[in-house]
């Protein structure tokens, strides 16, 4: 099934029933996104960068989508993993 396109329902799904998802917080939008890539399309800032800030390797990953402020990222409390 490597490159057969998935429709938007079916990734969607797939991504629900992922346990492994991690919660992230951005104190500057001060909201919690359910996981590490809503909070990318969000900002539309790389997974990748969120990452590495929650590894503790860069202090900031995207800006704000109004301000332009740069935007910080922690684990959020309630995560289930």
């Amino acid at each position: 099934l490597i490159g057969v396109k998935k429709s938007p329902q079916t990734r969607q799904k797939m991504r629900e029933n992922h346990t492994g998802l991690i919660s992230v917080y951005c104190p500057e939008l001060d909201m919690e996104f359910r996981c590490i890539a809503d909070g990318a399309n969000y900002t539309n800032t790389c997974r990748s960068n969120i990452e590495k800030c929650l590894k503790g390797e860069r202090h900031t990953a995207g800006k704000h989508p109004i301000t332009g402020e740069k935007l910080h990222w922690t684990i959020a409390e309630n995560n289930n993993t």
